[in-house]
């Protein structure tokens, strides 16, 4: 089992938001360089195998496993590795000790101290650890709530506002399930126009038994590739150190399937930073139903037919002896029927209609 470590040093310590607040099989990206990184064999040869991130906090040196996750791909340029992440289920609480434990006795068997207010030599490394999650996944809300109240007590995450991902509901309040697209990469699976409804949790833990309000009210903002996903609420503000945000989106008609993206990115002012917090990032895949391709593809295939009957209305109604003006109506209606004009055919038929009736 791969430990991938991270500390609480800014400006990584918020590298951990994403970790905890992204659902099941979402990807974050981590970076090291190749003197934190302690393996056997390459670290490019780590895809596909399974990890923990472990959150180590500098000022003490504790460690605190957080997450198992599936290492999705590995982009190395020189000595430096950036590794994709895909999150699977929270650590749970009954094997936080032990899995600590083992890690503290892996470093010390490396030669190495973990010391507080010091950088821990290796960063990555293995450890004989089979994951078997005796406990239900908390993943739903109630581990991230433990997680935050416990990381809150940290001196790098006071007043910092923790963000998770509940759901994305269409306006039936039926979830989105999340999936592997085309790309082989998991993401969102939402629909052609239809209207949905993402809902985050915002929580601030630090000395909330004290005070729950904020000095500095800040805007929670989701962004998205406008010409693919037209986002109808996407601005929340936040008042308090613990809120539920509702977004709005709304995909547009759609022929084919689209992959974008959806964008959460957090306005919060945190003291000293002259630059925004990473955005939480969510991959959407709009997926035209099949059973809607199959009409799609069957309403074009009518309306090509119609189109050149009405192009060759008199030759084929003089072929089989009708009459021109009823085909060529018949043709017209399977056409306008088949494009889906049916106000425009409407409205010019009442007209037609007034201007005989005139006459």
């Amino acid at each position: 089992m791969l430990i991938i470590i991270t500390n609480t040093i800014k400006p990584y310590c918020y590298d951990i938001e994403p970790v905890i607040g992204l659902p099941n099989n979402l990807s974050h990206r981590f970076r090291y360089r190749s003197r934190w990184i302690k393996l056997p064999y390459s670290i490019e040869s780590t895809k596909l195998r399974e990890g923990i991130v472990v959150l180590r906090d500098y000022s003490s040196a504790e460690l605190i496993p957080i997450r198992r996750v599936i290492i999705e791909d590995v982009l190395s340029f020189g000595d430096i590795h950036y590794i994709e992440l895909r999150l699977n289920e929270f650590i749970p609480n009954s094997l936080e000790v032990g899995l600590a434990a083992l890690i503290q006795a892996k470093i010390v068997e490396f030669g190495y101290k973990n010391l507080s207010n010091n950088h821990l030599e290796k960063l990555i490394f293995e450890v004989d650890f089979k994951y078997d999650s005796p406990e239900k996944d908390l993943g739903g809300g109630e581990k991230w709530a433990l997680l935050t109240k416990r990381l809150g007590s940290l001196e790098c995450y006071k007043d910092f506002s923790f963000l998770k991902i509940l759901s994305i509901n269409d306006s039936k309040g039926s979830p989105a399930n999340i999936v592997r697209g085309a790309i082989g990469r998991y993401c969102y699976s939402l629909k052609p126009n239809n209207l949905y409804f993402a809902n985050v949790i915002q929580s601030i833990t630090s000395n909330i038994e004290e005070d729950e309000s904020i000095e500095n009210p800040y805007d929670i903002e989701l962004k998205a590739e406008s010409d693919e996903i037209w986002v109808l609420r996407g601005i929340q503000r936040v008042v308090g150190k613990y809120d539920l945000l509702r977004f709005i989106i709304k995909t547009p008609i759609s022929k084919k399937n689209k992959y974008t993206f959806l964008e959460l990115q957090k306005k919060q002012p945190i003291g000293g930073l002259t630059y925004e917090l990473p955005a939480l990032f969510l991959p959407v895949n709009i997926l035209v139903p099949t059973i809607k391709k199959i009409i799609m593809w069957m309403r074009g295939s009518i309306s090509v037919l119609s189109l050149a009957s009405l192009i060759c209305s008199g030759i084929i109604a003089k072929q089989f002896n009708w009459d021109v003006n009823i085909f060529r109506t018949f043709a017209t209606v399977v056409l306008v029927l088949a494009i889906g004009k049916y106000d425009e055919f409407a409205g010019a038929f009442i007209k037609e209609t007034k201007n005989a009736r005139l006459d």
